[in-house]
């Protein structure tokens, strides 16, 4: 079952984004722009459409990475 959500940008842009995001079984399917957001009026900047491509990028760390202390 689809559920939208409608929510802002978590990038530090100075408008933040508002955002429509369209969940299917827990995972994002789709993010639009709020028409309804007083700023941006249903558009979403070139930062905001990435969010998504860069959440289930297969190169992105998906776990901490700690810095090693190697000392000789």
């Amino acid at each position: 079952m689809e559920t939208v959500h409608v929510t802002s940008c978590p990038l530090n842009c100075w408008d933040v984004c508002g955002l429509k995001v369209t969940v299917n079984g827990g995972k994002v399917v789709r993010i639009d722009g709020d028409e309804h957001h007083p700023i941006t009026k249903g558009t979403i900047c070139g930062r905001g459409r990435m969010i998504r491509p860069l959440r289930w990028s297969s190169s992105r760390a998906a776990t901490r990475l700690f810095r090693c202390r190697i000392r000789i």
